[in-house]
């Protein structure tokens, strides 16, 4: 392992939980880098959990066992990447970090501390790009959340210079082959991953929207727009009458689903509710824009979408509501 790497590792402060963007060229650079970060862990006393691909690990071991005991590496734990990742074919980061946190949770130790490198790896799919921007600023809340010191590994080649910028947002250090910094463009944010460290109290839905629901019962049931209103985990909890007029779905048929099993939005827009999500999450306003939402009997229509978070007493976001004007008249009009 080269002393540049080295050095590299050791600017991590391991007392404390960091996030970490690490974008490689160099696949030798990577085994090298990797296998300090698993090596400089384990003698600070740290458990490690490495996800990758096994042949790729494998090389990674046999660097590892040139400097440590057989009893030392029983705490690197392995996870292959491609069966970690891949299980979920659309990529869903719920899921994934679901599973993320109770990995960590079968690991976790009171008196040791935790750090983890994971090769991200996905199928090629659409708005891919979108998903994992989703999927980093849920991770850097479960990071933030569980104390723990991650890696997020990413091919060069696979990434554009334009994601790279927005997943710099999520992560507190930017790591290259030989460079090592904090990001100047990350933005510390207050999303709730719902499956978080599962033996913390449960989020109480009714509770932490009580104070907004009140405030904003006479525009929701009054609005002719029709409205949704989500929890912090995107379950539908609320929507008006407007809603079931324009769309044709009962108001059991809604309440209580998760934003992306809503029935009406087609399946080519879905990229669409993981920005909207990832906005309002942030504390922002989702401005509005034209797009096509799909009643119960089929029909297309064309649809102006708005939202905005909803903030508690903490000031914190509960919940956000989304705001579906039908234009379809109107673009009519104007076409004509």
């Amino acid at each position: 392992m080269s002393e540049n790497i080295v050095r590299l590792n050791k600017m991590i402060d391991v007392t404390n939980h960091g996030h970490i963007l690490y974008i490689y060229d160099s696949i030798d650079c990577y085994i090298d880098n990797a296998s300090t970060y698993i090596f400089t862990g384990v003698e600070e006393g740290h458990q490690v959990l490495f996800i990758e691909r096994k042949e790729l690990f494998e090389q990674i071991l046999q660097t590892l066992e040139q400097s440590l005991t057989p009893e030392q590496l029983k705490n690197v734990h392995f996870c292959d990447n491609q069966e970690y990742y891949r299980t979920y074919d659309d990529f869903n980061s719920e899921k994934i970090l679901e599973h993320f946190s109770k990995t960590l949770q079968k690991m976790f130790n009171p008196h040791l501390s935790v750090r983890t490198w994971a090769n991200v790896d996905w199928k090629k799919q659409e708005s891919i790009s979108t998903k994992l921007e989703h999927f980093e600023i849920m991770a850097d809340e479960c990071v933030r959340d569980s104390k723990v010191i991650s890696v997020c590994a990413y091919c060069g080649e696979r990434i554009s210079a334009t994601l790279q910028n927005k997943l710099l947002r999520s992560h507190d250090y930017f790591m290259t082959d030989h460079e090592f910094v904090k990001s100047n463009l990350y933005q510390i944010r207050n999303v709730t991953f719902p499956s978080l460290w599962e033996q913390k109290q449960q989020i109480k839905v009714a509770g932490e929207l009580k104070a907004t629901q009140h405030q904003l019962q006479s525009f929701i049931m009054q609005n002719l727009d029709p409205i949704i209103i989500l929890d912090s985990n995107d379950i539908v909890v609320t929507v008006n009458e407007s809603f079931a007029s324009t769309f044709g779905y009962e108001t059991n048929e809604i309440l209580g689903l998760c934003v992306y099993d809503l029935p009406f939005i087609p399946s080519n827009r879905i990229n669409e509710i993981y920005l909207n999500r990832s906005i309002t999450h942030q504390g922002e306003k989702v401005q509005g824009y034209e797009t096509i939402r799909q009643t119960k009997d089929g029909r297309n229509l064309a649809i102006l979408v708005s939202g905005f978070p909803l903030i508690d007493e903490d000031n914190n976001v509960s919940g956000w509501a989304v705001i579906l004007r039908e234009i379809t008249e109107k673009k009519h009009k104007r076409k004509n």
